[in-house]
């Protein structure tokens, strides 16, 4: 399963989602809904950091968790760099 991100692309966005924990727990409903038990989550970038708040979320829910290049984890050392001011 490949999910549209909700508000992006043409899709609305519901008022609620403030924070990528919010569709995380979107996407938790959308895996329970289709019955998808012990799924791995793969996440590049944003993905990664919905990603990433799902396992945390609810670890022992997930078989595997795997993330490319996740946005929004904090490296061991140095910082995140905004990729919206950074050219």
């Amino acid at each position: 399963i490949i999910p549209h991100h909700p508000g992006w692309g043409k899709s609305e966005r519901p008022e609620w989602t403030r924070h990528p924990r919010d569709m995380a727990a979107m996407y938790a409903w959308l895996l329970s809904d289709l019955g998808a038990a012990n799924a791995s989550l793969v996440g590049l970038g944003f993905g990664g950091w919905i990603a990433a708040e799902m396992a945390s979320l609810a670890p022992t829910t997930y078989h595997r968790l795997v993330l490319v290049g996740a946005a929004g984890i904090k490296p061991p050392e140095g910082d995140i760099t905004d990729q919206a001011v950074e050219g």
